[in-house]
């Protein structure tokens, strides 16, 4: 290719009275024409013209929320600027406001249109190549790429139903616009009357916008770190005069999605129904005195005052972004708790997203996020369906973090530091560990314990005590109680900063998996009597033999791996595998006591629960918290360790500890970080992977009335993260897979048939099948061959007994009938442990074969055996996505 020739505009390096150019910036930079501080200046002009805020730069200093923002430019450039725009000054009435009077919506607007496109580069400059400041050369220069979104508005939506379809493929198989581009040229020479034109980059990118909602850019002093709001130009701090010049500091910008314009989006498009947000209406309970959702607890009703505000839970949580930068993303999410479980998991929206190498000051990066729920319990949500205008308030309710970054929000110690616990008043105590001292939170002091005397258990706090901590601490500068000041929450009227603030059960059973794995299986633990690490093969062995259900994707793996093991590992890890693993391999006391965690943790965490049974939870973790203490020693009764005894409360508070753990949020933080493909602009890949998201359920939503049936279908498994079943015969009620076995009864098969009083003859052929879908479970025969890792042969029976299926037998006589052939696996009487635990029993496997009817089925168990053991056990989070 030839190399471009320089453009021979007049222009100087030393000329400030330079117009504003049409090119790219880029082009400019790659020409060596114009320098990198001549090319600033033009942004600032470029910013300047599209927010409409040029006629106030003479008069007075640009004031834009809480910042005082200084002119930018000497007098002379001024001056010229003001020229240049004298016919539309002379038409358009002068406005000068103070930001720190607007709302938040104002400011939210004040920043979007032109700014919208460009302010994003700005703020991570410094962190993104030149080549990613502009759009690419050949599309800039493309003739047929320069439509504005006046144009795009009016393409019909037919011509829109590829880019959706090749949206939603980039999303699920996760390409880059590269590679998306790649796969429609292909497209084009295989089929040649397909069009495409509209499936540039540039189009697809200006669709993604013009369906998804605007953001902002938020800025905090990089000196003190204070909140100075949405400024364009450069500004100076009010608290500590430092200069502040516009998005050039990473770590001290961050991005905001409006959440109120997400929900109204939502709302608008029928993505979401007023039908979907009454859910906690129609709702069918198990038991109807049971605590089954959050909506249940004893609290909800403080927040939602009676049902009269919808409610969302937002999850603050740090990830790093990629394996090669020191950099993390601080994302808010959110999630709407009155939506279904399901649409709880798909419609998860991201409210704010600071990128930085230091952590957020919480009080600060939170400041937008609390106003605008404010604005949400007081306003509400305006939005139009079938022309009737409608409104809905939303609350926020809990606040889920983990324990580093709960502290930073509640403005209160580390859990290292005295009074670190922030639901009780425990004082920690300082124990030395290893070559250092860790801060125990042991119910036993060790000066006074004689072992015959009651753990002490300390006082909850509350959050009216914990504000005069707050007030006391301020006025003093002496921290109380570990409270250090108040908390940015604590501006919204309803939130209880102790309550609405509390434990997290995914980070806590993290935390305790790898504790108590580390003191069995480490070898600098040899010697020490719950020590186990000679054995480590033998457990390892029995864990490999362990075949789960295909609703648990990761197959169990080596002990040898458990620092790198995932949080939903480490739950099938303690609710399932670790009994059977454990089993006469650690030493009896050590294993009665882990096995008091693993029966409290099951009952806390099925989809029902009485509350006799959270009382019954909260004394057997107690006693296995006092117990970490007496066998294992006081540095090991860590502060999750501690956290344990505060779950039960969480239950009783609001309801299922799935309704508000960050079990919720894993899955979507693996999304954010699966989004960023280059060490180069990482928010900005961040952000329009989000709006991508955003922008194809709009779109699908849209389009919906004009997708043809197989669209439909292509999208929807687009959607399916398992692989669906190929279904070959459909009864309505059960689909079965696969191609059948066509053949005569087997003597042994008719007879259980008979003994179950259904005759058939001996010399008819019936269909065999070994796959088949019924009741949302894809069951499997155990003579399907081809599942190797996965168990999905045993079930549980509505007569509460378990039963392995062999084959399924079709039957077609006036109406069809579905036979299970197998055996029964009996209950039995005895334990597994000395203590009964409530999610999974003893079996045993009776020889002769039984014929049961396939709506006999009421649920899938996981089977695990070793010598003399054989045990089915219920799934744990079953509200959860185990993937």
């Amino acid at each position: 290719m030839p190399a471009r020739q320089p453009n021979k505009s007049p222009l100087k390096v030393s000329h400030k009275d330079a117009k504003i150019p049409v090119r790219s910036y880029k082009t400019y930079r790659k020409d060596g024409i114009v320098p990198k501080s001549t090319i600033h200046r033009w942004k600032k002009k470029r910013v300047l013209e599209s927010c409409n805020v040029r006629t106030v730069l003479k008069q007075t200093p640009l004031v834009v929320n809480v910042g005082t923002v200084e002119a930018i430019e000497e007098e002379k450039e001024t001056e010229e600027l003001e020229a240049q725009i004298q016919e539309e000054k002379e038409n358009e009435p002068q406005q000068e406001q103070a930001t720190d009077s607007l709302t938040f919506q104002e400011q939210n607007e004040q920043s979007t249109g032109a700014f919208y496109d460009s302010t994003l580069q700005e703020l991570v400059e410094d962190n993104i190549s030149d080549e990613e400041l502009t759009v690419d050369d050949d599309e800039s220069d493309d003739p047929d790429s320069e439509i504005d979104g006046q144009e795009t508005c009016n393409i019909p939506k037919s011509k829109l139903v590829p880019v959706l379809l090749l949206l939603k493929t980039k999303l699920r198989h996760g390409l880059t616009y590269s590679a998306t581009i790649t796969l429609i040229n292909l497209i084009q020479i295989l089929c040649k009357n397909i069009d495409l034109s509209i499936c540039t980059k540039y189009h697809l990118q200006n669709f993604v916008k013009l369906y998804s909602g605007s953001f902002s850019i938020h800025q905090l002093c990089p000196g003190c770190k204070s909140y100075l709001g949405v400024i364009v130009n450069d500004a100076s701090c009010r608290k500590c005069h430092e200069e502040v010049q516009s998005g050039k500091d990473l770590g001290s910008s961050f991005v905001y999605l409006s959440l109120k314009e997400q929900i109204k989006n939502l709302l608008e498009n029928q993505i979401i129904t007023e039908d979907d947000l009454d859910y906690c209406n129609f709702r069918k309970k198990e038991n109807e005195i049971a605590l089954e959702d959050i909506f249940d607890g004893s609290l909800y009703s403080k927040v939602s005052d009676n049902g009269n505000y919808k409610t969302f839970n937002f999850f603050i949580d740090g990830l790093q972004v990629t394996s090669s930068s020191k950099k993390s993303a601080w994302p808010v999410l959110c999630t709407l708790n009155n939506l279904s479980p399901v649409k709880r998991r798909n419609h998860i929206l991201m409210a704010s997203l600071w990128l930085g190498k230091d952590k957020p000051v919480c009080n600060e990066y939170l400041r937008p996020f609390v106003q605008e729920c404010i604005e949400l319990s007081t306003g509400g949500v305006d939005y139009t369906v079938n022309e009737l205008k409608r409104n809905v308030k939303f609350r926020a309710a809990m606040c889920i973090a983990d324990s580093v970054a709960r502290p930073a929000i509640r403005n209160s110690t580390l859990f290292s530091g005295n009074f670190g616990c922030g639901l009780c008043v425990h004082p920690g105590e300082w124990t030395p560990k290893g070559k250092g001292g860790m801060m125990s939170y042991s119910p036993i002091h060790e000066e006074n314990w004689t072992g015959d005397c009651d753990p002490v258990w300390y006082p909850r706090r509350t959050h009216n005590q914990t504000m005069l901590d707050a007030e006391e601490a301020e006025l003093s500068g002496v921290i109380q109680r570990g409270i250090v000041g108040k908390s940015i929450l604590c501006q919204m009227p309803w939130f209880d900063i102790v309550d609405f603030l509390d434990a997290d059960v995914m980070h806590i059973i993290m935390n305790v998996g790898k504790l108590f794995c580390k003191l069995w299986f480490k070898t600098k633990n040899d010697g020490k009597p719950f020590n186990i690490s000679k054995e480590i093969n033998q457990v390892n062995a029995r864990l490999n033999s362990f075949h789960p259900t295909s609703e648990i994707s990761r197959a169990p793996r080596s002990l040898e791996h458990y620092p790198d093991f995932k949080a939903h590992e480490w739950a099938v890890w303690i609710l399932i595998y670790s009994i059977v693993a454990l089993k006469g391999i650690l030493p009896k006391k050590y294993f009665e006591h882990w096995a008091l965690l693993v029966s409290a943790l099951s009952r806390l965490t099925q989809n029902s629960v009485r509350v006799s049974e959270v009382l019954l939870s909260r004394r057997e973790i107690q006693e296995f918290v006092t117990g970490t203490h007496t066998l294992y020693g006081m540095n090991c009764v860590t502060f999750n360790v501690h956290l344990l005894s505060h779950l039960p409360e969480s239950v009783l508070n609001f309801g299922n500890l799935w309704t508000h753990s960050a079990f919720l949020y894993e899955s979507y933080n693996s999304k954010i970080k699966n989004s960023v493909r280059s060490s180069n602009g990482i928010i900005n890949q961040i952000v329009m992977e989000f709006k991508t998201r955003a922008a194809v359920q709009f779109m699908e939503s849209d389009l919906n009335s004009i997708l043809s049936a197989e669209e439909k279908q292509y999208l929807d498994n687009l959607s399916t993260s398992s692989t669906k079943l190929n279904i070959t015969k459909d009864l309505g009620y059960v689909q079965f897979s696969g191609k059948s076995e066509v053949r005569v009864l087997e003597n042994y098969e008719f007879q259980a048939l008979r003994r179950e009083g259904v005759v058939l003859a001996r010399d008819s052929f019936f269909n065999f099948y070994s796959r088949c879908k019924f009741g949302g479970l894809t069951l499997q025969g155990s003579t399907y061959s081809r599942s190797v890792k996965k168990n999905n042969s045993v079930v549980l029976l509505n007569d509460g007994n378990a039963f392995i299926i062999k084959t399924f037998l079709h039957v077609e006589n006036n109406i069809d009938m579905v036979y299970c052939v197998g055996h029964l696996l009996v209950r039995s009487e005895q334990h597994i442990c000395s203590l009964p635990i409530s999610h999974m029993w003893r079996v045993s496997f009776e020889e002769r074969l039984r014929v049961i009817e396939l709506q006999a089925v009421t649920s899938k168990l996981i089977y695990l055996e070793i010598p003399n053991l054989k045990v089915c056990c219920r799934h744990p989070y079953e509200m959860e996505d185990l993937s």
